[in-house]
């Protein structure tokens, strides 16, 4: 047993150079690459929905982000519709970054959410909140 721990570095290194099980992803479906590798990266632990706003103030794990990273991959798969109401759980986000300091594998989430917001308002001209819209027009 020890002998094999001691080649057991080389070999790690060894296999993580050699781009087994790599994946590479592209912009699919309104959904930057970057955003859909974070969603197949995210381990669903859970730790990061009772630091969401909000799902604390609403109590739907759809607005957290373990929700919105399911609704990211649903979508890929095509099972699910980007529609209006998705697309203000992703401008619902306060960009707290509570998600971030608790997330176990310390992935970006809300860099991820900024990224979801500009392209999804200003690359595909989605609507935001109406406040939001009006404030628009007056300006």
């Amino acid at each position: 047993m020890s002998l094999g721990s001691s080649f057991e570095p080389m070999g790690r290194l060894v296999g993580n150079m050699s781009g087994i099980g790599e994946v590479s992803f592209k912009n699919e479906k309104e959904i930057p690459a970057e955003v859909a590798e974070l969603a197949y990266s995210c381990s669903q632990c859970g730790y990061c929905v009772s630091e969401c706003d909000q799902y604390y103030g609403r109590g739907w794990e759809s607005q957290s982000p373990r929700g919105k990273w399911f609704f990211i991959k649903e979508y890929l798969a095509g099972r699910e519709k980007l529609d209006q109401r998705q697309t203000n759980t992703f401008l619902g986000c306060t960009t707290c970054q509570m998600c971030d300091s608790r997330c176990e594998l310390d992935m970006p989430i809300e860099h991820a959410w900024m990224t979801m917001r500009d392209k999804l308002i200003g690359e595909e001209k989605k609507m935001t909140f109406p406040p939001f819209e009006i404030m628009l027009q007056a300006s």
